[in-house]
């Protein structure tokens, strides 16, 4: 079990030295993150230059700074960490089974990855998936919308056989609604996870 994982970053140093130790805390680190600075104007470059400094699996894209005006704009940034991670696994050889996308102000569990695999392992047909979330609101933690199955944008994972045969995460607008759309049409099962947070 083994992944390549993006992230997309604008302008969030409140959020994303949390974030990160709960990925390189996980059960099963990443062979590759890719976190994608899109062109922040806080602290967030020294933040991820500080975590590359003790993680070789993480690497960085700078971008320059412009406003993120659209979701087009947003799945752009996604598209520029998923070619570069991948091309690095092909460069380098490496091997992996799954490719995920997760938001700079998303905290998962310890053994998210683990689960959410295990998921993909129980089921050969299963292509794009997610947990659930919780979200604070009023100081108090909810979980979002429990009853849809469609996963999550901000904490999803593809098998590879499925992000390849899509098309993977395209620069339109909605990518995460289409990724999903396309994933059934080639025969693939999606899911959202309520006991994976």
């Amino acid at each position: 079990m083994s992944y390549i994982l993006v992230t997309p970053a604008k302008n969030e140093e409140s959020f994303l030295p949390t974030m990160a130790k709960s990925i390189i805390n996980q059960t099963i680190q990443p062979k590759i993150w890719v976190i994608v600075d899109d062109g922040s104007t806080d602290s967030t470059p020294d933040i991820i230059a500080n975590l590359q400094k003790s993680y070789t699996f993480i690497h960085n894209i700078k971008l320059n700074p412009r406003q993120r005006d659209s979701e087009l704009h947003y799945s752009g940034v996604c598209v520029k960490g998923f070619d570069y991670a991948r091309q690095h696994c092909i460069d380098k050889k490496i091997d992996y089974d799954y490719i995920g996308l997760v938001d700079a102000d998303i905290i998962l569990e310890r053994e998210y990855c683990k689960k959410i695999f295990k998921k993909f392992e129980e089921n050969s047909t299963l292509g794009l998936s997610s947990g659930t979330l919780f979200i604070k609101r009023n100081d108090r933690f909810k979980v979002e919308i429990p009853h849809i199955r469609n996963p999550r944008g901000g904490n999803r994972f593809w098998s590879k056989t499925c992000f390849e045969k899509t098309g993977g995460f395209e620069q339109v607008p909605p990518a995460e609604t289409l990724s999903k759309w396309k994933a059934v049409m080639h025969g693939f099962d999606i899911d959202r996870f309520q006991d994976i947070f």
